[in-house]
C-alpha cells in the first residue's frame, strides 16, 4: 500500500495543481482532512469533486467542530467521517487506519447485510474492480497537514492549546472548573454519515444542531432512517397544476419539526416479523419487496408493537403533512424530481407518458424497495410503487398556516399518499391525496414508518 502526501510526493519541478488530481484518479481511497481552511477552499472542492467522480472512497478527518458548506457538503454525502477535534489523537489516528485498512480490504470486515437490498448499492467505498496491488491506495488531502498535522499538539481548540504530556498522549488544558461547579461535559457531534444515505447538506445542518444522528440503520428490524429536517413548506398544489384535484387546495402553510423517516416502505420480510403468515400476493410477495395487503389498522398496529417492545421506541405512521414535506424535500414541482418523471425514478403504469412526456415502462407489479431514485433527502420510492397509509383522517383543506396538523380526530376514511404501480402518473404527484377506509387493503396499499427525534 503506497500513501499519497504532499509535500513529500511532489516533484520539484510539480506544482499541487499538476500533480494531485493524477493521483486522485489512480487511487482508491481519499483522506480528507476537513477543517474550517478546506471547508471553504474551492480547490479542494474540485479535488473532492475529481474523487467522488473517479469512485474513490472518502473518508473525512474533522479536525474543527463544523459543517459542510453548501458548496463541498453534497460531494461528503457518501463520505466515513472521523470526528477527530478532541484528544487523544492516537486514538482517533488508529480509528483512521482502521477505517482505510477495511475499505481496502472489506472481506476483513464483513457485517451482515440489511435485509433492504439496492438494485445498485449504494457506495459503500469497497474495493473497485479492475485494480491491482500494489496500487496507490490512500491519497491523502493534506490542506494543513503539511507536517503531518504538524503539531496537533499546539493545535488550538475553543480558544485552548492542546498540550502533550511527557509520554506524547495529547492531554486537555490543566484549566481546573471553578469551586462548585462541574467540568463542562465535551460537546457531541451527530454521528458520521454511513455511506447509503443520499442526505443533504440541510439534514447535515439539522442533524449537527439537534446532536443527532443524521441517518442510521437499525439493526434488529434491518430498517433504515434519514433525519428529516424540521422547516416550513406551501402543502397543496397550485391551480395551474396538470392533473391537480380540487381537494390539494388550498395551499396553506404548514410547519414541521424534525423528525426520523424511513428511507424505503416497510418490506414483506420485515412485516413477517409482526405476521409471519402475511401474503401479499403473486408477484408481489418477495422479502425485499413492499409489503402490500395491509390495512391502515395492520400497519398502525405493526408500529405499535415494534414500539411497545421498545424496539423501534415511538415508531408510528407519518402525517399527512410530514408525509408531503419530506416526499418534496424542498421542491414545490409535481414530482421531487421535477415536474415531469418517468418509469426510470419511480414505478407506475407509465404507459400513457407522465405530465406531457414520452411514455415508459408499466412493470404490473411493485419492485423491490430502493431499486429506483431517491429524493433529494435520501427517500426513495416516495412516487409509486405501492401507496402509503399515513396516520390522518382524510378531511378538507384549510387555508390557515398549521404547525405539525394531525387531521381531524375522527372520519371515515384514512390518508393515502405517493400513488403505486398501478397508479396514472398524475397520480403520484407530491400533492396528490387519496383515502380509504381504515379496513381496506388492496394490492397496491402499503406503508413505512416515521420515528421521534427523541428514539435517537
Amino acid at each position: 500500500m503506497h500513501c499519497w502526501i504532499a509535500p513529500r510526493d511532489l516533484g520539484t519541478a510539480t506544482s499541487w495543481a499538476e500533480a494531485v488530481l493524477p493521483a486522485i484518479q489512480a487511487g482508491r481511497v481519499l483522506v480528507l482532512l476537513f477543517s474550517a481552511t478546506s471547508n471553504a477552499s474551492p480547490q479542494v472542492v474540485r479535488e473532492v469533486e475529481a474523487a467522488a467522480k473517479s469512485g474513490l472512497a472518502i473518508v473525512a478527518l474533522r479536525v474543527d467542530p463544523i459543517v459542510p458548506s453548501r458548496e463541498i457538503g453534497p460531494l461528503l454525502s457518501t463520505a466515513r467521517w472521523i470526528d477527530a477535534f478532541t484528544p487523544p489523537l492516537a486514538g482517533h489516528l488508529q480509528r483512521l487506519g482502521r477505517t482505510i485498512q477495511q475499505l481496502l480490504e472489506p472481506k476483513a470486515f464483513l457485517e451482515p447485510e440489511p435485509a433492504v437490498p439496492l438494485e445498485e448499492p449504494l457506495d459503500t467505498g469497497g474495493t473497485r474492480p479492475g485494480r491491482r496491488w500494489p496500487v496507490v491506495a490512500a491519497v491523502v488531502l493534506v490542506l494543513g497537514l503539511l507536517g503531518a498535522w504538524a503539531a496537533l499538539g499546539g493545535r488550538t481548540q475553543g480558544g485552548q492549546s492542546i498540550d502533550r504530556s511527557a509520554s506524547g498522549r495529547a492531554t486537555p488544558p490543566a484549566t481546573a472548573p471553578s469551586a462548585g461547579h462541574a467540568a463542562a461535559p465535551r460537546p457531541r457531534l451527530f454521528a458520521p454519515v454511513p455511506p447509503w444515505a443520499m442526505v443533504s447538506p440541510a439534514q447535515i445542518e439539522e442533524a449537527f444542531r439537534l446532536q443527532l444522528s443524521v441517518a442510521y440503520r437499525h439493526d434488529q428490524t434491518h430498517m433504515r432512517f434519514v433525519l428529516v429536517p424540521g422547516g416550513t413548506f406551501t402543502m397543496g398544489s397550485p391551480d395551474s397544476e396538470l392533473g391537480r384535484y380540487d381537494d390539494e387546495g388550498p395551499q396553506h402553510e404548514v410547519t414541521i419539526s424534525p423528525f426520523y423517516l424511513a428511507i424505503t416502505e416497510t418490506t414483506n420480510a420485515q412485516f413477517r416479523r409482526f405476521k409471519a403468515e402475511h401474503d401479499s400476493g403473486t408477484g408481489l410477495d418477495g422479502a425485499d419487496q413492499p409489503v402490500v395487503q395491509v390495512s391502515h389498522g395492520e400497519a398502525s398496529a405493526f408500529a405499535a408493537w415494534l414500539a411497545e417492545r421498545g424496539v423501534l421506541p415511538g415508531a408510528r405512521l407519518p402525517t399527512e403533512a410530514e408525509w408531503e414535506y419530506a416526499c418534496r424535500a424542498g421542491t414545490t414541482t409535481c414530482f421531487s424530481f421535477g415536474d415531469m418523471l418517468s418509469t426510470d425514478q419511480a414505478n407506475y403504469d407509465g404507459s400513457r407518458g407522465s405530465q406531457g412526456g414520452s411514455p415508459g415502462w408499466y412493470r404490473g407489479k411493485t419492485l423491490p424497495v430502493g431499486r429506483l431514485g431517491h429524493n433529494p433527502w435520501g427517500l426513495y420510492d416516495m412516487h409509486g410503487n405501492a401507496w402509503e397509509w399515513c396516520s390522518d383522517w382524510m378531511a378538507p383543506y384549510s387555508a390557515l398556516a398549521q404547525r405539525d396538523p394531525q387531521g381531524p380526530a375522527s372520519g371515515g376514511s384514512r390518508v393515502l399518499r405517493g400513488g403505486s404501480w398501478l397508479a396514472d402518473p398524475w397520480n403520484v404527484r407530491a400533492a396528490f391525496r387519496a383515502g380509504l377506509a381504515p379496513g381496506d387493503r388492496y394490492d397496491r396499499i402499503g406503508f413505512r414508518l416515521a420515528l421521534p427525534v427523541s428514539a435517537r
